[in-house]
């Protein structure tokens, strides 16, 4: 009896572990995305992989910048000193340059209160590559009394960096240029308005088919449709103002990907909501683009 609840503990205690184990695997996806921000501004818009890692993609307009990965994702094995899980978010560019980073979780060195582990950090390691050794004492200058934290958090870096990188590598979207053809300038209130298109590859330019095109005004979705055969969309909107002190609108189109294509962004019109005259019905304006 006691050898059987012995078992029984020793295998409640795997699966507990084996849970917490996948949750703590995706812990960047329940960062706040403005933390995810902080070690790339530059860029306006993240991804989530569609690989076999957890990290973000990250996106300047219709740019591809960078990876952003925390190393207690891809690299949970690694461990300072404590045996304690060390959590630096980390941003590299797509030749595995550091470009960001930052401390999220790492209580050592626990014997150095006054240790400034993220000034050590962003001196040392921003800049570099991931590609590189970054061997302690070689290459990185030793952090005195700290030594097995540092090589811990170096191997975390560079290594998952690697991983992340060959990762997004092995399953890299196919990218994709989105047209969103010109809209005029006025619009009366009440007229349906058809915004047309095409969704192609930007590697070979034929149409994409079968894929979800929002359109949005002010950063509003206004409306949702779906490409054709050849990768056309038609996605008709009732023109009304989103706020009656304001008729202008920003319209521009967004894809936003799948496991198979990028997302893009279309380019931008500026169109005026004017009021109809009473008692006028609504009309269809549909615009061809040629």
């Amino acid at each position: 009896m006691f050898a059987l609840s012995v078992i029984l503990v020793l295998v409640l205690s795997q699966m507990t572990q084996n849970v917490a184990g996948t949750m703590e695997h995706e812990e960047i996806y329940s960062l706040p995305i403005d933390k995810i921000r902080d070690v790339m501004p530059e860029a306006d818009r993240f991804l989530k992989s569609s690989g076999e890692l957890p990290y973000y993609i990250a996106f300047k307009g219709n740019e591809l910048i960078g990876l952003c990965f925390l190393t207690s994702d891809v690299m949970p094995k690694i461990r300072g000193f404590t045996g304690l899980p060390i959590k630096i978010l980390v941003a590299i560019d797509l030749k595995g340059n550091i470009t960001g980073i930052e401390v999220i979780n790492c209580v050592e060195p626990t014997h150095l209160p006054e240790f400034d582990l993220q000034g050590r950090l962003e001196r040392d390691l921003i800049g570099r590559s991931v590609w590189e050794e970054l061997q302690v004492g070689k290459d990185v200058d030793t952090w005195t009394g700290a030594t097995i934290t540092q090589r811990a958090i170096v191997e975390a870096v560079k290594e998952g960096g690697r991983k992340v990188l060959l990762d997004y590598e092995a399953h890299r979207a196919i990218p994709t240029y989105l047209i969103l053809n010109p809209l005029p300038s006025n619009v009366t209130e009440g007229t349906l308005l058809n915004f047309t298109g095409k969704l192609v590859r930007a590697d070979e330019w034929s149409g994409i088919p079968d894929a979800e095109v929002s359109v949005y005004g002010n950063e509003i979705l206004l409306a949702t449709g779906r490409t054709d055969e050849k990768g056309e969309f038609k996605i008709s909107w009732l023109a009304i103002p989103l706020a009656p002190e304001n008729r202008t609108l920003s319209i521009y189109a967004r894809f936003n990907g799948s496991d198979r294509y990028g997302p893009s962004v279309s380019r931008q019109f500026t169109i005026r909501v004017v009021e109809k005259p009473p008692n006028q019905p609504p009309v269809a304006l549909s615009l061809i683009h040629i």
